[in-house]
């Protein structure tokens, strides 16, 4: 909980990180996968805007987080019978300095996002950003109870972990400092209420 929002933060199995590095080595492998958006004011590479970004294997990525993914529906207990459905997936690769801007994932038919972290640094570089921090310190509030707030939040995250949270969350990626790459694997959802069957046509 961050003033007062929410994150979701769960650990893939050994099997499972086992079974999603075999199914992606070759392709994350491939560095004709990543290119650097000019549009993007950072230097990551992204699979996103290549043609290729269809081949890699994400309807089996999200088999492997399924428990996670059930997970998180168990613990923020749906009022109502919910449908997740996926919507755009891609993985990110930081070489040393490399880090990503200030952004969101507020885009059509997406309120959902999700991270994997598929190769992590010792130290964490995914922040959440949050843009009330500033009203809330303006309003002295900050300065007299003892309850925590900041600007930004770093998840206790780890290789091999998983995080969702809304796709309206400001975040960014602080530069690699190490020598090893970074890679993340990511998507975006619509949840949305399930939409009760229909009948089928009886016959004349």
């Amino acid at each position: 909980m961050f003033c007062p929002k929410w994150y979701f933060l769960g650990t893939v199995s050994d099997d499972n990180q086992k079974k999603i590095q075999d199914l992606f080595e070759d392709f994350l492998s491939n560095d004709e996968n990543f290119t650097a958006p000019e549009h993007w004011h950072c230097n990551v590479s992204t699979t996103i805007y290549n043609d290729s970004n269809l081949d890699a294997p994400w309807s089996e990525l999200l088999n492997c987080l399924r428990e996670q993914i059930n997970q998180f529906l168990e613990e923020t207990q749906p009022t109502k019978d919910v449908e997740l459905i996926p919507q755009e997936a891609w993985a990110n690769k930081y070489k040393q300095r490399d880090f990503q801007e200030y952004h969101d994932h507020s885009v059509p038919n997406c309120n959902l996002s999700m991270v994997y972290f598929y190769k992590e640094p010792s130290e964490v570089l995914f922040r959440f950003y949050d843009n009330e921090d500033a009203r809330y310190k303006h309003s002295g509030l900050k300065e007299v109870l003892s309850i925590p707030s900041s600007t930004s939040i770093t998840p206790k995250a780890k290789q091999g972990d998983l995080i969702i949270f809304p796709s309206h969350y400001p975040h960014y990626v602080i530069p690699n400092r190490e020598d090893a790459e970074r890679i993340t694997l990511s998507a975006n959802f619509l949840v949305t209420p399930q939409q009760p069957a229909q009948d089928a046509p009886q016959s004349p």
